[in-house]
């Protein structure tokens, strides 16, 4: 591959396929930035990336990111972040893509956050 060609969905990809096959680019997927296809048919997803005639043309999938904040100090909100997070990394291990970018955003901080003590702020971003 000479270059990426971001960023088909499984619903463009068609259209990129043969512009990408000319001009020998690969694939960085976006699919699995969306709740929808993480909470939908994720496996119809998959199954038609494996179905290109050379998926070796699939380099990688961006992460979810939106509304995702693993350094919230709400458990529950890290807990969906990382759930997501690890959802498409083994969906991306699946297609046996060569990166895995995540977009992992903090929280905005609230006001007044920035004057906290440390011991006061929110938990910084786990490992996943």
């Amino acid at each position: 591959m000479h270059g990426l060609l971001s960023q088909p969905t499984v619903d463009t990809l068609d259209e990129y396929e043969t512009f990408a096959a000319d001009h020998n680019l690969g694939f960085e997927l976006v699919d699995f930035a969306y709740p929808n296809v993480l909470d939908g048919d994720a496996r119809a997803v998959v199954d038609r990336y494996k179905s290109l005639p050379d998926p070796r043309r699939l380099v990688s999938a961006h992460g979810p990111f939106l509304d995702l904040y693993l350094n919230s100090p709400d458990p529950a909100v890290r807990a969906v972040a990382v759930e997501r997070i690890k959802k498409t990394l083994a969906l991306a291990d699946e297609l046996e893509l060569q990166h895995h970018p995540v977009a992992a955003p903090g929280a905005p901080p609230a006001v007044g956050e920035a004057q906290k003590s440390p011991s006061e702020q929110p938990p910084q971003m786990p490992v996943v």
